[in-house]
């Protein structure tokens, strides 16, 4: 029973409303750990279905991952689809009913029955702590197969297999070998561009393989070696991450999946320095991103999101003739935003945005343009970039970008270019 399956539970995954990125997530995990996901299904909020699938996958896999469907409400039926597979009863923990009823209280709320049945265990399987939810994981093992179901958001379905499931693979037989993995995250290029740089180390069956897992910005590239040879495998590994390195010194973000705004704001406190934003185009998401990031406090000083010209003029100082002459999506004005700011709130280094994100073009500037200013103690610095996409994805790549520049300031790499 080689390898694991994933077993994505959501009518809203079908629907096509939520992208699947837990199912993504976990294959990556799983890999990793010596069991590769085989298959991944995902199955509608009826219990029927549900049972079926759990069925068919745990007679097949090692490991068996279920997301999805064990909240409070009448459609999170996951618990039941699994008694139902395993031909079992739910029961009642009463350990579960006395933290849900302890958080309530907390609250100021009154224990529902809705919530109560978070705590209906399927006989057979063991409830385990959610640190950060309400709904515990339910975990089954024969000693030879293990099957684990858990909440279906994010950040609880990643911390529940990280601290429940992954100290069990290890001991579980059917694993195959671990591989060496690393892995880098470059910002501010198109995936496109890296897979083009990098197609002479990315051909399929070469050793390292690399795969590529574009955000919001960012792309991370997780290079995998399964060479026997352990030492072997982590040398592949560390050379082609090298490499990759070579060919993308000033994009290169860090050695791990992360955030430029998390980068930025970890630099910036070892720097002393604090930031500043204007934003036009992006509307606050670049203040928003860094914001996220735990300690922003320590870096941002504010931000203001000056999207009508004349707010642009009263808030930042901009003249008017600068934006009647140059037109409000050039360098002019973006430097201007940018040095306005940074004045205003008197900061060490400030960012703005200003372009066009759709779907029509503005004053003949074609859709997509973005214009960044950049502004320092003595210094500042445009660039013009063409992004693509919907009006919401060209906003959001527009303010990862832009968190993206002050991060290069800080970090002493080039401003423009890959």
């Amino acid at each position: 029973m080689p390898g694991a399956i994933v077993i994505s539970v959501g009518d809203e995954l079908l629907a096509g409303r939520v992208a699947d990125s837990n199912a993504q997530w976990a294959s990556v995990l799983l890999r990793q750990h010596g069991f590769p996901v085989v298959r991944r299904v995902t199955v509608s909020d009826q219990e029927e279905s549900i049972a079926s699938a759990v069925t068919a996958a745990f007679e097949s896999a090692s490991v068996v991952v279920v997301g999805g469907g064990l909240g409070p409400t009448l459609d999170d039926i996951t618990r039941d689809g699994l008694a139902r597979a395993f031909g079992v009863a739910l029961r009642r923990d009463s350990t579960i009913v006395d933290e849900l009823s302890a958080r309530s209280m907390a609250r100021g709320r009154p224990i529902t029955e809705s919530n109560l049945r978070q705590a209906d265990v399927p006989d057979g399987f063991s409830a385990m702590p959610n640190s950060i939810g309400t709904a515990p994981a339910l975990l089954k093992s024969d000693g030879s197969r293990i099957l684990i179901a858990v909440a279906g958001v994010p950040a609880e379905f990643r911390s529940l297999l990280e601290t429940h499931l992954v100290p069990r693979l290890a001991t579980l037989p059917g694993r195959s070998g671990v591989p060496a993995v690393g892995s880098v995250t470059l910002c501010s290029i198109p995936e496109s561009e890296i897979g083009e740089r990098l197609k002479d180390l990315m051909r399929r069956g070469r050793d390292p393989e690399i795969g590529s897992y574009p955000s919001s910005g960012p792309v991370t590239l997780v290079v995998t070696s399964w060479n026997r040879d352990d030492s072997a495998a982590r040398r592949l590994v560390d050379s082609d991450i090298a490499e990759i390195k070579l060919r993308f010194p000033a994009a290169h973000l860090s050695d791990a999946f992360a955030s430029p705004a998390a980068a930025l704001v970890s630099a910036a406190r070892s720097k002393g320095l604090k930031v500043a934003v204007a934003e036009s185009l992006t509307g606050g998401l670049v203040t928003s991103m860094i914001v996220d990031v735990p300690h922003a406090s320590e870096v941002l000083v504010g931000g203001m999101t000056t999207y009508a010209n004349a707010s642009k003029v009263a808030c930042l100082g901009i003249p008017d003739e600068v934006i009647r002459r140059h037109g409000v999506v050039s360098r002019e004005v973006a430097l201007a935003m940018a040095e306005g700011v940074r004045a205003s709130l008197g900061a060490d280094l400030s960012v703005s945005t200003t372009g066009v994100a759709g779907p029509d073009a503005f004053d003949d500037v074609p859709v997509g343009t973005v214009w960044f200013g950049l502004a320092w103690r003595g210094g500042a610095h445009a660039i013009e970039v063409r992004l693509s996409g919907s009006r919401a994805q060209i906003r959001t790549l527009a303010a990862a970008r832009a968190v993206d520049l002050m991060r290069r300031y800080v970090a002493g790499v080039a401003l423009s270019g890959p």
